[in-house]
């Protein structure tokens, strides 16, 4: 199930996305390692089944930001949809906070050899500096129809940021997003459910609250965290997440028993990086 996003500040084909392996990824903000890239790996099967329809796939290829974009498995998802293997553009970008901004730097770029008009990219958005960057290097050698970008966690600043780039470099951007678009934290990096920006589908802001309960809700830090360590360096995840919510005070029944059971788990998986 989709439904189009309609706001002026927003890409005008902004889609959010309820899909069941979506939504888990989303309830579980501690999980990392192997049953996080499995979610990730079905939920861009869910985003190329709506997403890549009418799309001419002999002219697509799909991008993958280094050090995550791999392991949003959109290659993989695209074969086992659609049947083709599509080519791989590998850009390495890697984001840095200067003078109290984040900017975004180059440090690795594969050669685009094909004819190609549509790419497709899976990437967390928040200010979104990271794609910004990645337009520009790609964009400014090769005249691109549209640019086809999922999202698992994505802020409203980013993707607003995403409509300004479709009109500087004259590209149709297509977002995809993850049951809800956030607000960005303070520190823009977090994107937490609970903020004043926050549009979430009702079906998805039902099932979190069932989840975590009403007062963890609103205090979860950010939804989705550090990619790049839930992919490849789990140990740091678990440990942020212990050291973060460790130190919540909660009155909510529910959410207590929610917090209890995701720091009961999380020393569980901490303790098997061990052995």
């Amino acid at each position: 199930m989709y439904e189009r996003l309609k706001s002026k500040e927003l890409p005008e084909n902004t889609y959010l996305v309820f899909s069941k392996n979506g939504l888990e990824i989303l309830k579980n903000i501690h999980v990392a390692g192997y049953r996080f890239k499995l979610w990730n790996y079905y939920l861009s099967r869910d985003f190329t089944k709506i997403a890549l329809e009418g799309i001419d796939l002999e002219k697509t290829a799909v991008v993958n930001i280094l050090r995550s974009g791999p392991y949003y498995f959109v290659l993989e998802a695209i074969h086992d949809n659609c049947g083709i293997k599509v080519p791989e553009i590998k850009i390495g970008i890697k984001r840095k906070e200067k003078e109290g901004k984040f900017v975004a730097e180059l440090y690795y770029k594969d050669n685009i050899k094909r004819d190609i008009k549509h790419l497709v990219t899976s990437e967390i958005i928040a200010t979104g500096c990271t794609l910004e960057k990645a337009f520009e290097e790609i964009l400014k050698e090769k005249e691109i129809k549209t640019w086809t970008i999922f999202s698992v966690a994505a802020a409203k600043n980013g993707c607003s940021l995403l409509k300004e780039l479709g009109e500087k470099y004259n590209v149709k951007v297509r977002l995809f997003l993850n049951c809800f678009v956030g607000g960005l934290g303070k520190n823009n990096t977090d994107i937490p459910f609970y903020h004043e920006e926050t549009i979430i589908l009702p079906e998805a802001k039902k099932e979190l609250i069932k989840r975590y309960g009403r007062e963890l809700y609103k205090k979860i830090k950010c939804s989705i965290g550090d990619g790049g360590n839930r992919f490849l360096e789990p140990k740091k995840h678990y440990e942020e997440i212990l050291e973060v919510y460790s130190k919540l005070k909660l009155k909510e029944k529910k959410s207590k028993r929610a917090l209890e059971e995701i720091l009961n788990q999380t020393k569980d998986f901490l303790l098997s990086c061990y052995f």
